[in-house]
């Protein structure tokens, strides 16, 4: 069985994508951005950023089933070090119990003042 969800963001529509995917005992994340249904970047640092974005995959999660305890496997884009390094305080309130392996990819500047983006694999079973 394979369910997708979507958000609220015009984007998704306008591309041709799902926010999710749930497959099987998957769960399949697209990079999540801090901003609001209005494009609006919430946040001033990373911690803020990623705790903004941890807000918005929490529906996405409980629709799916899954909770963050499922994280198997997490990449953070960030635009880099410091950015990252502030964000990981939240990733550990987060994911700390899941321990989920990470991937931390640096990317050049968002032209929004965007600092970063999760992109999240859950399973259970």
């Amino acid at each position: 069985m394979v369910q997708k969800i979507n958000s609220s963001l015009p984007m998704e529509k306008a591309v041709g994508y799902s926010r999710a995917v749930v497959a099987g005992n998957f769960l399949y994340v697209a990079a999540t951005a801090p901003v609001d249904d209005n494009m609006n970047v919430i946040g001033a640092d990373g911690k803020e950023q990623l705790a903004y974005v941890v807000e918005k995959l929490q529906p996405i999660l409980d629709q799916a089933g899954f909770t963050f305890d499922d994280a198997i496997a997490v990449k953070l884009l960030s635009v880099g070090t410091p950015e990252a390094q502030t964000a990981y305080a939240t990733f550990s309130r987060v994911f700390g119990k899941a321990a989920p392996v990470i991937t931390v990819i640096t990317v050049p500047p968002w032209p929004n003042g965007m600092l970063l983006e999760l992109e999240l694999t859950a399973y259970h079973e």
